[in-house]
């Protein structure tokens, strides 16, 4: 062996000390010699094989900051050769194949670190990583969320996830993912754009606004921040707002096109028309395709530069009222069965009719079912929309002119056809609880089989806002957030339909569902249960649902809720409270039992009492039956 003259002491040499030596005698040979004088140590280190490992992993490291490749991967090799389960040594060889684009290589050799160390989160995210690097997001998915579940802090997978459902639109996966990657990672600011830009997609302006100052907060800088949040005062209305940002960000790009035109249009809309012709001008300049709403504006700006420009945004009288329903309503107000409803109706001369020729009034629950009978009728009869259900339909005025004929409104959104937060249940399979007090809770109560964890059962739904003033009323898409982050987290189980494969633990809606959910309430300690829309006296079966299973309900009904009328302070947890989802699971989190006790206490009184009124007041059909009486009377006077 004289033709390598150096002796390593495998029992006395650190694997540091080895290194050191090997170096520059490497260096002093070619690369035949390198490759002999590898194999030659080989075969001594396999006297003592952890420590060859070290020292060939080491070895290879050093290589390959010295751009020598190949022989960086062959060292590596020989290191997995000492140790078959040399965690560092496949995890750097993986690297180097990912580096170089040898994507299946990168995938075997990662995978070789799971055979032995199967819930490695941080190797399920390299892999993870490969496979985003060549978009097969299917892939990527799978194995961004297999790291998450075996090492829930890797902030970064949840990012990359949130990127994922980005590019697919999935708004509500996305906001989740993101949000838990700033759980874990407040100071990262393309979590912050991106969380801005899912806002946004579900038209919620007040979040997304509130997120692009955070980005902007940590990147200062960046000129798109600036565009996209003055896009989001726009939409808000907020013109001062919006031009103090567009300007910010066409001082940090002064080519950036895209800011000038809506510039033009903050500017238009405070009344400022030689900035805002200047700024339309600039836009055209930079080659700017102006919407044919702006080309207007900007033409009208030219020809009126100095002129103020200004916005805007029959029947004779029966003696009895014969009501035609070309549809079945659901409401128990006009159910066949509801003869008190039908008695006080003809009291007041209302009655129905089957032929609408002989009708005098139209009710339905679709406006596209009273337009067609409109085509028909025209001005020669009344026409009123009714329903209880918020999509049904989504007008907030009384009365809409439709091909100048005016039909009346009752929905949710007027006012007058839930009286108060009882009238919106649904009470009939729900009976036994309502005609006996729920007992108080007591110490023993609080064991179950999910210790402090939220359950919720909601069906997800993608894009469902629904504007009023320019804020969004729908909740199902808040509460899907708050129950994707709770899952992301461990602290939520989803029940439900429409979530991605593996989400839910129950999506199955067939055979008796009420009484299916009363017995999965009874394993948790958290019911999150918002309604679908904020309205007044919109409140449903969900909050009443997890008092009857002794399930404290974290209820949403918007910041001017009606729902204080009944439930006392500090009963349910109001989401109202808190500013962030993580922060409602911190606080459930470090809840003691005595609140909780309490609490629920308050939240089961309110229920017998109002128990007790819907029994001694009919359960209100006489009174919301008045409303609809005084409506149709009012329509003939």
């Amino acid at each position: 062996m004289s033709e390598f003259p150096i002796s390593v002491n495998l029992y006395v040499a650190s694997s540091e000390e080895i290194v050191e030596n090997l170096i520059p005698f490497f260096a002093r040979l070619d690369d035949d010699q390198v490759q002999k004088a590898i194999a030659h140590f080989f075969v001594k280190f396999q006297q003592k094989p952890g420590l060859g490992a070290v020292v060939y992993q080491k070895l290879a490291a050093y290589y390959y900051q010295q751009n020598q490749v190949d022989l960086a991967i062959n060292l590596y090799q020989y290191s997995i050769q000492l140790n078959p389960k040399f965690e560092l040594a496949y995890y750097e060889l993986g690297n180097i194949f990912a580096q170089f684009q040898q994507w299946e290589k990168a995938i075997n050799t990662y995978n070789k670190i799971l055979e032995f160390k199967p819930n490695a989160g941080h190797i399920d995210e390299r892999i993870a990583e490969v496979y985003y690097q060549q978009e097969n997001w299917e892939q990527a998915r799978f194995y961004y969320q297999k790291a998450v579940k075996s090492q829930p802090n890797l902030w970064l997978s949840f990012y990359k996830l949130g990127e994922i459902y980005f590019r697919q639109q999935d708004w509500l996966e996305a906001i989740a993912t993101y949000q838990v990657s700033i759980y874990h990672k407040s100071d990262f600011p393309w979590s912050y754009f991106r969380l801005g830009e899912c806002f946004a997609g579900v038209e919620n302006w007040q979040a997304s606004a509130q997120t692009y100052e955070k980005a902007i907060e940590l990147l200062p800088d960046f000129y798109w921040g600036y565009q996209a949040l003055g896009q989001i005062y726009l939409k808000l209305e907020a013109w001062e707002k919006a031009v103090n940002l567009y300007q910010r960000a066409s001082r940090l790009e002064s080519d950036y096109y895209c800011c000038y035109k809506d510039l033009a249009y903050a500017y238009l809309r405070l009344g400022e028309w030689e900035k805002a012709l200047k700024n339309y001008q600039k836009a055209v300049e930079l080659k700017i395709e102006l919407s044919p709403q702006d080309q207007h504006w900007k033409d009208l700006l030219s020809q009126l530069k100095d002129q103020p420009i200004e916005f805007s945004t029959t029947i004779d009288h029966p003696k009895s009222i014969k009501v035609f329903l070309p549809f079945p309503i659901s409401s128990p107000l006009f159910s066949p069965d509801s003869y008190f409803v039908i008695k006080q109706l003809q009291k007041n001369d209302i009655e129905f009719t089957s032929n609408p020729d002989q009708a005098d009034l139209i009710i339905a629950e679709n406006l596209k079912i009273l337009e067609l009978f409109s085509y028909k009728y025209k001005k020669h009869k009344r026409y009123l929309l009714y329903t209880e259900e918020p999509r049904f339909d989504i007008n907030f005025s009384q009365q809409i002119s439709l091909n100048n004929i005016n039909i009346q409104i009752m929905n949710i959104y007027t006012q007058d056809v839930f009286i108060n937060n009882y009238t919106c249940c649904i009470w009939h399979k729900r009976v036994d609880a309502v005609n006996q007090s729920l007992s108080l809770l007591k110490d023993t109560h609080f064991n179950r089989k999910k210790d402090k964890k939220v359950v919720t059962l909601t069906t997800k739904k993608q894009n469902s806002s629904l504007l009023r003033d320019g804020n969004n009323i729908d909740l199902n898409g808040l509460r899907c957030e708050i129950a994707l982050i709770g899952y992301y987290l461990g602290k939520v189980d989803i029940y439900g339909q429409g979530w991605e494969k593996g989400v839910s633990l129950e999506d199955s809606r067939e055979g008796d569902w009420t009484i299916r959910k009363l017995e999965i309430l009874q394993d948790y300690h958290f019911n999150l249960c918002f309604e679908n829309t904020i309205a007044p006296y919109y409140c449903t079966e969900k909050i009443w649902d997890g008092i009857i299973a002794g399930c404290l309900p974290i209820y949403y009904g918007g910041e001017h809720s009606t729902i204080y009328e009944d439930f006392p302070p500090n009963s349910f947890i109001d989401y109202c409270q808190f500013n962030s989802p993580i922060e409602l699971f911190n606080y459930i989190d470090q809840m003691e039992w005595s609140e909780y006790q309490h609490r629920m206490n308050l939240c089961i009184d309110t229920f017998n009492k109002m128990a007790k009124i819907m029994k001694e007041n009919q359960y209100f059909i006489p009174n919301r039956t008045d409303c609809l009486i005084k409506r149709i009377i009012a329509m003939f006077a």
